[in-house]
């Protein structure tokens, strides 16, 4: 089969792209990183802040609702912005 890099490397890798304003980019590795190990909390917090970014007030809560699951400590200042975005 394809060699799968492990997660970390992915959300590294993500976080690189999102600095460099490459959304797409980071979306996708951020999700290769959830989709190897659904526990990287991390992963799904970048993925909460990428979606209230752009405009997808849904799939943002979504991401939070995971972040958390996985014990994560989401930014309370995140979870207000989101609530504040209009609906989808």
């Amino acid at each position: 089969g394809l060699f799968q890099s492990p997660p970390e490397v992915s959300l590294a890798l993500g976080s690189a792209y999102f600095r460099n304003q490459s959304l797409d980019d980071a979306e996708r590795e951020w999700i290769a990183a959830i989709t190897a190990n659904p526990r990287m909390g991390e992963a799904h917090n970048n993925l909460a802040a990428l979606y209230a970014m752009t405009g997808r007030k849904k799939e943002a809560e979504t991401a939070v609702k995971a972040a958390e699951k996985a014990g994560y400590r989401v930014n309370p200042r995140l979870k207000d912005d989101i609530k504040r975005m209009p609906s989808s």
